[in-house]
């Protein structure tokens, strides 16, 4: 079982309004279709700041995006054409991510 630490950041705004930070929760995935159930269950449940979910597939042979298109149709998936590993898969969804703060996972 999954458990993620609940950190909400808040931003105190110069009009005196509090303004909570947007987080994107990259999970890394290769082949690791048994244990996306688990950790998109948990990441999901989490409450807090507002986060948007993105699943980086690094080439995967698996069920992984099947899996993951069917039953968590809310996750963006990043599918890429080979494996690039640790560092290069996260470094292909970082270019794309629009928020301040990002987590990193891997399943």
């Amino acid at each position: 079982m999954y458990s993620l630490i609940q950190v909400t950041f808040i931003y105190h705004g110069s009009h005196g309004k509090d303004i909570q930070i947007q987080v994107t929760v990259l999970i890394l995935n290769w082949n690791a279709q048994p244990y996306l159930a688990a950790c998109l269950q948990s990441v999901l449940a989490q409450r807090g700041p507002t986060f948007q979910v993105w699943l980086v597939d690094n080439h995967s042979s698996d069920e992984s995006l099947d899996f993951v298109r069917t039953h968590f149709p809310q996750v963006r998936i990043i599918s890429l054409n080979e494996n690039r590993g640790f560092a290069g898969g996260n470094n292909a969804a970082l270019r794309q991510v629009d928020t301040p703060l990002v987590v990193l996972l891997n399943p």
